[in-house]
């Protein structure tokens, strides 16, 4: 597991506030040039040389969460099997003069955007505003997928609902 320091709410250097996270599989493979010998060989290999010279380690960001945070950084998240994403405003005019009180959030349309130019296998979008309606939530979902060309099973979390296996349900997109 990483954390990771976003930009929620400002605060000094040093002075971790709002944390997003990565859960992240590490698996230990032997290199290519040690594929085809016998495993005798390849055993006398790691005892001789070590593990280190042997063995590559391969990483995979199995789930990243960026917690209550604007869309930025999109550089963590690249690579991820699942990310779940904010996405409190829904953007447009109506957003315009929203007091967010100093705090920083994303909008679904940066989300979406940023997903597009990344990769991700599959995105979960939660903490929106409870100032919009379950339909026009959907809605801005399909209409920005269609307009980035998502290609991704896109998932999301309603404002005040309690989703135990969200997988189970129909995804969005």
């Amino acid at each position: 597991m990483e954390a990771i320091k976003n930009n929620h709410v400002p605060s000094k250097v040093g002075v971790y506030k709002s944390l997003g996270y990565r859960v992240i599989k590490t698996v230990s493979k032997l290199k290519p040039e040690f594929l085809n010998l016998p495993s005798l060989e390849i055993k006398n290999k790691i005892e001789t040389l070590g593990k280190a010279a042997t063995h590559t380690d391969i990483e995979t960001i199995l789930l990243s969460y960026s917690g209550d945070t604007p869309c930025e950084n999109f550089k963590y998240w690249d690579n991820s099997k699942i990310l779940i994403h904010e996405a409190t405003f829904l953007g447009g005019d109506e957003d315009k003069n929203i007091q967010t009180h100093g705090n920083r959030h994303s909008n679904l349309e940066e989300v979406i955007k940023s997903v597009a130019e990344s990769t991700i296998e599959c995105l979960i979008l939660g903490h929106f505003s409870s100032r919009y309606s379950n339909d026009q939530i959907d809605s801005r979902i399909i209409e920005f997928c269609m307009k980035y060309e998502i290609k991704i099973p896109v998932y999301r979390i309603l404002p005040g609902l309690v989703t135990r296996n969200i997988f189970n349900g129909s995804k969005i997109f």
